[in-house]
C-alpha cells in the first residue's frame, strides 16, 4: 500500500496518513466488503479514492524540485517518481492511475471526473513531458561530466 501512496505524495507523512485513513475506512465499511475480491484489492481501491479525495480538496499545485543523481546514468525508481511529481497535478494523477496502477482510461476518467478521451490525451502528453525532462536531465549529466 505504501508504494501506491508514495506515488501520489511527495511527503512521506502524507502518504502514511492516507494509508491510515484508508485502513480506517476499510474497518468502518467492512460490511460492504465483497469476499469475491482480494482484501488487498479492496483496500487499494479505498486508498486510491482516499488519495484522490484529499488531492481534490487541496488544489494547490506546487512545482517540485529534485536532485539529479550525477553518479549513475540509470535513474532509480525514486528519481523517476520525482520527475512524475514535476507534472501538473491532473497529469500526475492520470499518469499514476493509468500507467502505474493499471486502471483503464474509462476507470481513470470516472475517478477524476474527466472524459475518457481527455484521459488518453493526458497520458500521452505526460509521457512526452516525462521524456523531455529525462532528456534534459541526461544533457545536464553529460554537461557536468565535461567539467569533472
Amino acid at each position: 500500500m505504501s508504494k501506491i501512496a508514495v506515488r501520489y505524495y511527495e511527503n512521506k507523512d502524507d502518504a502514511v496518513a492516507s494509508i491510515n485513513l484508508a485502513f480506517l475506512k476499510l474497518l468502518q465499511n467492512l460490511k460492504q466488503y465483497d469476499t469475491s475480491f482480494a482484501l488487498s484489492t479492496y483496500l487499494g481501491k479505498i486508498l486510491i479514492n482516499t488519495i484522490l479525495t484529499d488531492i481534490k480538496e487541496d488544489e494547490n499545485d506546487y512545482a517540485h524540485e529534485f536532485e539529479v543523481n550525477k553518479s549513475e546514468h540509470q535513474l532509480a525508481y525514486a528519481d523517476i517518481l520525482k520527475v512524475v511529481f514535476c507534472l501538473p497535478i491532473l497529469h500526475r494523477n492520470t499518469f499514476n492511475l493509468h500507467v502505474i496502477d493499471g486502471y483503464s482510461h474509462r476507470e481513470v476518467a470516472s475517478m477524476l471526473g474527466i472524459s475518457e478521451t481527455h484521459s488518453k490525451w493526458i497520458v500521452h502528453d505526460s509521457k512526452k513531458r516525462i521524456m523531455k525532462m529525462l532528456n534534459e536531465m541526461n544533457q545536464t549529466i553529460e554537461q557536468l561530466r565535461k567539467f569533472v
